[in-house]
């Protein structure tokens, strides 16, 4: 499978996903090598100091300090919920083979094109509803299913 096609962000559809920013950082800038330690303290330190937030930029930099510190990442993924009349939320996509992060909103007409009916998440949000055995099917049968 050629790399170009694995690239999640190339088959979005912008009615649905329209892109916010894409960020490319050159490899130069790029942190080469980093600790879990090192990461925590930025977190907790510089990440926070930033003047004008940007969190593609905070989440581009979190994820190239998670490799240099030794995680085997492909990609890394951040969807968040919004209270917007036109969007349901964002996504951030970071990608290691085309060295981009790229952000979309989704539309709420997204939510209703793609069915998630049987996603595990979706009834742990919405049902509130937790399914052991969907996760581990040798759960005992008391553990199985309940209301959360």
């Amino acid at each position: 499978m050629a790399t170009a096609s694995r690239n999640p962000s190339n088959s979005l559809d912008e009615r649905l996903f329209p892109p916010i920013q894409m960020l490319e950082r050159p490899v130069a800038e790029r942190p080469q090598h980093d600790t879990l330690e090192g990461i925590i303290d930025w977190l907790a330190g510089p990440a926070q100091q930033v003047g004008v937030p940007s969190l593609i930029g905070e989440f581009d930099e979190f994820a190239w300090r998670m490799l240099a510190a030794g995680f085997p990442l492909l990609r890394a993924t951040l969807q968040l919920r919004t209270l917007h009349p036109q969007y349901l939320g964002a996504n951030f996509v970071w990608w290691r083979t085309t060295g981009r992060t790229v952000s979309y909103y989704v539309t709420h007409e997204a939510q209703d094109l793609y069915g998630h009916e049987d996603n595990p998440v979706r009834r742990v949000l919405v049902d509130r509803r937790f399914d052991a055995a969907l996760m581990c099917p040798t759960t005992s049968s008391i553990f199985r299913s309940f209301t959360i």
